[in-house]
């Protein structure tokens, strides 16, 4: 097993940056990796998603929505070949510090009979790289929403709903354990 966990300070609301993760179809607009995604983060379905690397020739994958906890977070699970001989889970999740602010949390496990002779391609410095750019593509996406009075519809290319209109307006304190 391989696991690493990377985290990011956002200061905008938990609620929008909630937003911005559950939009699998936007993510080829902000997440540096993804080519282009389709589906919905809920329980049980699974997320068509094209991504890029630089340790991977780009590539199309299924991931499978593990468990979902709005708005603290949610796991999708990514089975690269058998179950047994090599998968990913990736977890995210956000820590509420306070109205206008949190910490985004992501840990990546990936776990199987092939991880041992992977690690050339699958180290911590590589995996944890890759985070890092989602956390401040994420990040600047987030904290830039709304500046200019603009909502970001272009980037999006769509029109956008407010998030406080989809969202619950109560506020939880914690963040849900995985």
């Amino acid at each position: 097993m391989l696991q690493v966990t990377s985290s990011i300070i956002i200061d905008a609301p938990a609620e929008r940056v909630w937003y911005i993760l559950t939009n699998v179809n936007f993510y080829k607009c902000w997440n540096p990796f993804v080519i282009g995604g389709s589906g919905r983060i809920e329980e049980g379905l699974n997320l068509n998603v094209a991504i890029r690397s630089a340790s991977f020739a780009p590539r199309r994958t299924v991931l499978h929505v593990v468990k979902v906890r709005p708005p603290f977070g949610f796991k999708i699970r990514e089975r690269m070949l058998f179950e047994c001989v090599l998968n990913a889970e990736y977890a995210f999740w956000l820590q509420i510090s306070g109205p206008e602010g949190m910490r985004f949390v992501q840990t990546t496990t990936y776990r199987g009979l092939l991880v041992p002779f992977m690690r050339y391609r699958l180290n911590h410095s590589t995996v944890w790289r890759r985070q890092d750019a989602m956390n401040r593509a994420l990040k600047r996406l987030a904290e830039g929403w709304g500046r200019n009075g603009e909502e970001h519809a272009l980037v999006l290319n769509r029109p956008v709903v407010l998030v406080g209109d989809v969202m619950s307006p109560t506020r939880p304190t914690e963040h849900a354990h995985f």
